[in-house]
């Protein structure tokens, strides 16, 4: 099919926004989660830094828990950004109205 006719298709079309959909609101998430992850990274490094100068220094378990919840959660936004930045291509929206399809004939 050439590109006219993926734009003239309702299915692919609808497939496409669905798609879009989707990608916007993974940057949103990601969004959302990067400043989160990066508090929950400075709160440890903050007390940390502050007991260091005191010379009297021993982790804590929520530290411990904080530093590791926010490194996982700006992973997890990294992830989400660098999914929701990605162009869609007609051979996904393809394999998705391919899946759909499959779906809808399924016996139940």
């Amino acid at each position: 099919m050439s590109q006219q006719d993926y734009l003239t298709n309702p299915e692919f079309v609808f497939q496409r926004e669905n798609i879009y959909r989707h990608r916007l609101n993974r940057r949103k998430s990601g969004f959302l989660l990067l400043p989160l992850g990066i508090v929950l990274l400075a709160i440890p490094m903050t007390v940390g830094i502050a007991a260091l100068a005191q010379h009297a220094y021993a982790p804590h378990l929520f530290e411990i828990v904080a530093g590791v919840c926010g490194v996982l959660i700006l992973i997890r936004a990294v992830l989400f950004l660098r999914e929701g930045y990605k162009p869609i291509t007609s051979t996904e929206v393809e394999q998705r109205r391919r899946r759909e399809g499959s779906w809808l004939y399924v016996s139940r």
